[in-house]
Parts: C-alpha cells; structure tokens; sequence
C-alpha cells in the first residue's frame, strides 16, 4: 500500500487509542500510559500487514509518496494537541516501519543512488510474495498484474475502503485536533 495511507492509518490507530486518554474531570488529555502506548504501536504496525495484503497497486510515484507522506506526518503531529503528540508520532512511525526494515536500503539504492548492500529477504510475511497484494502494471502473473481483470478496481476500492475506515476511526476522537474547539477549553464565565 502506498505511504500515505500507511500514514493515515497509524493515525487513524492513535485517534482510537487516545479515546481512552480524555480526562473528563479535567476535560483534557492526558499522556499515555505506557500500556496503552505500547498496545497503540504494536496496532500501527499490524495495520501495515493488513493494508499490504489487500490487493493494491501504486496511483503515484514512489518519490512523491514518501514527500507527500512525510509531510502528512509532521502536518498531523503539529495538528494534535500536545500530550498527544509522541503517541501519534510513535504509532505512525510503527505503521511506516515495516517498508523502512525491508525496503529502505533498496528505496535508497534506486532513487537516491546511494551505493548501499540491499538485503533482498524480507523479515515481514506482508513483504513476501506469497503475503502481499501488490500489483503492478504489466506483467503475465494474474495474481501481480495491475492490468489484469478488475484488478485495477479492486485496487481502487480497497484504497478508498481504507480511507473510509481510517476516516471513521479519525472522528472518534476529533477533538485531539488542536484546531477542535473543546467545550473544556472555553473560559469560565
């Protein structure tokens, strides 16, 4: 799955686990235990599996999905409220970390021509052939080819399926958006 909806998932993740940060005597979040912490990463990170075996091909260049990626992650943690903050960075981070362990040094070989060993095994199931649903344009694989039957749309649906999720999971906990009026923070009359 591309980078940004790897992205938007860990976030999708935190927005579910800081339900359980909301401190309602004081209207507020508070930091995560590190339980809670833990659980939320161990989350992020699982989601990358579940994205990477659902059928999928890649609607934008490898290069512009890691800016557009990595912009959405500095957006999306300055966007939160603060106690929240290392929560939402983690989780993403954890969800990204599956594609940095198997296919950074090979990221960083063929788009920035660094001359680094590439390690061809991959360490998670969702990397291997047999585990993962990436398609790609050509090719004589049904199983591989983008242009193979409706692969193209179901690669469309599952994307979209994914932001729907994603988005629903978001609205659980709109106020950990800094820009989110929470009636705790209106000034006592």
């Amino acid at each position: 799955m591309i980078v940004v909806l790897h992205v938007v998932a860990g976030a999708a993740v935190a927005h579910v686990a800081s339900t359980r940060l909301r401190d309602e005597s004081q209207g507020r979040f508070r930091r995560p235990a590190l339980g809670l912490f833990a659980c939320a990463c161990f989350a992020g990170l699982l989601s990358h599996g579940v994205l990477d075996g659902l059928k999928h091909g890649y609607p934008i260049s490898a290069v512009t999905d890691i800016i557009m990626g990595a912009v959405l992650v500095v957006v999306w943690c300055f966007a939160v409220r603060r106690p929240l903050r290392l929560l939402f960075a983690a989780v993403i981070a954890a969800a990204l970390l599956p594609d940095v362990i198997d296919h950074g040094t090979a990221m960083l070989r063929w788009k920035a021509g660094w001359d680094v060993s590439v390690n061809r095994s991959h360490i998670f199931p969702w990397h291997w052939p047999e585990g993962s649903g990436s398609l790609h344009p050509g090719g004589n694989d049904p199983a591989r080819s983008l242009d193979f039957g409706r692969n193209r749309e179901v690669s469309i649906a599952n994307q979209l399926v994914v932001l729907l999720i994603a988005a629903g999971c978001i609205v659980t906990t709109t106020r950990a958006f800094r820009f989110v009026r929470d009636p705790s923070d209106a000034p006592a009359a």
